[in-house]
């Protein structure tokens, strides 16, 4: 882990039930309707949604695959998740990593998702985070990769857990101490590099059924 972490130029990863490809600013129109105002997803995130497409235009022209400004500093991954069989955008999803603030934390990937109501069970979801754990492990150097959901999100829970990850005991704080999520507990959930590994010992092994991933040269 001691050299420099991969920067991504460009990715594209396709598994048997969603497709995910970077984000874009046109992707807006398309998903706000899955996303404003609509309490079943809002309640189990902290983010409190757009108020209009324009907010969400404005969140995507951030959510960049690289800073093309400076690329060699880039860290944050976002995509759309595309339900192959409907060929719709269902959500987002995305793994960041941050600037270390602790000794051996500077290779923690931390991923975030949101999926439209009309999608869930169907398990898009626990797809779209195995192919960001398989990107994370397989392309960035991740040492260990983290979640965080609130304590009333029992299914996005059931998904880390299924997706391998293990809930941090020594981790809980309070989501916000105003708003709807006021006196919620947010949950840590992390899967480590060893633990990745050792799944691939037990046949556990998940590879995407496509994949595109170019680095800089």
């Amino acid at each position: 882990m001691g050299s420099s972490q991969p920067i991504l130029k460009h990715v594209y990863l396709e598994g048997e039930l969603v497709s995910l490809r970077p984000q874009s600013n046109s992707d807006a129109a398309t998903l706000f309707p899955l996303v404003h105002k609509q309490a079943a997803v809002l309640d189990m995130l902290v983010w409190t949604g757009p108020n209009c497409m324009e907010d969400l235009e404005e969140l995507y022209s951030l959510w960049r695959l690289r800073d093309e400004s400076s690329p060699s500093s880039a860290r944050d991954y976002f995509f759309v998740i595309r339900h192959r069989e409907s060929g719709r955008p269902a959500g987002n999803c995305g793994v960041r990593f941050v600037e270390a603030t602790a000794a051996g934390r500077e290779r923690v990937g931390n991923i975030g998702y949101w999926l439209g109501e009309e999608f869930w069970g169907a398990g898009l979801m626990s797809e779209a985070v195995r192919l960001l754990v398989w990107l994370s492990f397989e392309h960035l150097a991740a040492a260990s990769v983290e979640a965080k959901c609130l304590s009333v999100n029992m299914g996005s829970q059931r998904v880390l857990e299924k997706c391998g990850f293990l809930r941090d005991a020594n981790y809980q704080q309070i989501a916000a101490d105003h708003g709807p999520h006021s006196g919620v507990c947010e949950l840590r959930f992390e899967l480590t590099r060893e633990e990745y590994l050792h799944g691939e010992k037990n046949g556990e092994r998940f590879t995407p059924a496509s994949a595109h991933v170019e680095t800089y040269d």
